[in-house]
């Protein structure tokens, strides 16, 4: 049931993004899944952070990210994990 729920908040950001012309227009349906989640993610509580700070850090991190970055922080996490037995 959770993971239904989830799905349908997923579904409800994709057409709120859409109705506000916020997607990826020819493109499959993973890449405006993916935008919703990363929306979804933003409006998570995360202290006392408000919206506009997240959007500034995002901002500003967004210029360094790069594929081999993101792949290294993937290796670096499956690492960790192995170690510590998880």
């Amino acid at each position: 049931m959770e993971e239904l729920r989830k799905l349908e908040k997923v579904q409800r950001m994709v057409q709120f993004m859409d109705s506000r012309g916020v997607y990826v227009s020819n493109s499959d349906h993973n890449c405006n899944r993916f935008l919703a989640n990363f929306m979804l993610f933003l409006l998570e509580p995360c202290g006392e952070l408000a919206i506009d700070d997240k959007c500034c850090l995002i901002s500003e991190l967004i210029p360094r990210l790069s594929s081999p970055f993101v792949e290294d922080a993937c290796q670096h996490i499956v690492t960790e994990q192995e170690n510590s037995g998880n």
